[in-house]
């Protein structure tokens, strides 16, 4: 796990800035024989579900920090909380370094 400088993405009460948001990469194969069976999107959720159920009891109770799992397949495809990251951190790149947003996602 690698810890990341920024605003959670998600919580119950709004965050100070620069908090710790605590991030697990996982890349799988959605043709491989234990996800092939479901759908793109149902597999990328189980995904998140189990990185979450690893991590997030530790990470909120011991850190007080957030987790988030950056879930991707071989094909591209991105789980709903990476892509919520990824919005969230070229936000505040752009913002920190002035430039367009659509100019920052580009590159990330």
């Amino acid at each position: 796990m690698m810890p990341v400088l920024m605003s959670p993405l998600e919580g119950s009460a709004p965050p100070a800035p620069m908090d710790k948001i605590f991030t697990d990469v996982r890349i799988f194969n959605p043709l491989a024989p234990s996800n092939s069976s479901i759908s793109l999107d149902d597999a990328l959720k189980r995904h998140e579900d189990e990185k979450k159920r690893c991590y997030n009891e530790r990470v909120l109770s011991v850190e007080q920090s957030s987790f988030c799992p950056l879930v991707f397949s071989i094909t591209g495809a991105m789980g709903n909380e990476a892509e919520k990251f990824y919005r969230r951190l070229a936000q505040l790149l752009a913002d920190r370094t002035r430039q367009a947003y659509t100019h920052t996602i580009r590159y990330i």
